[in-house]
């Protein structure tokens, strides 16, 4: 007798825009932020700022401050085990949103959804 296993799906992973991950997992994930004022790229440099904020219901899960950009225009959200706790199973979504000169949100609404 054969028996055979179905694999889970990469976690996390980003599909059609949706990031996906199973609950409990702890990972890093990185943004690179890519802004224009319409004629020049614009630099993350300090005294900036980029929120990145995630609700479930409208109600504020957790929100991911930079205000220091080391690696260029590049953000990582880290989901260590303190972070990740605050996501059950669920749909949650997303804005990401830079501060600047201006405040302008880069992203809004876009969807999370925790797995099992």
């Amino acid at each position: 007798m054969s028996t055979t296993l179905t694999s889970a799906k990469n976690s996390p992973r980003i599909d059609n825009g949706v990031i996906y991950w199973h609950e409990g997992d702890t990972f890093a994930l990185q943004l690179d932020i890519t802004l224009s004022d319409g004629t020049n790229n614009i630099t993350l440099t300090d005294g900036k700022t980029i929120l990145v904020n995630i609700y479930h219901q409208d109600i504020l899960v957790h929100q991911f401050q930079f205000t220091s950009f080391p690696n260029n225009n590049q953000v990582v959200l880290n989901f260590n085990e303190t972070v990740t706790r605050k996501f059950p199973k669920g749909k949650y979504n997303y804005n990401i949103v830079y501060i600047g000169n201006d405040i302008t949100t880069i992203v809004a609404n876009n969807l999370m959804e925790v797995e099992d």
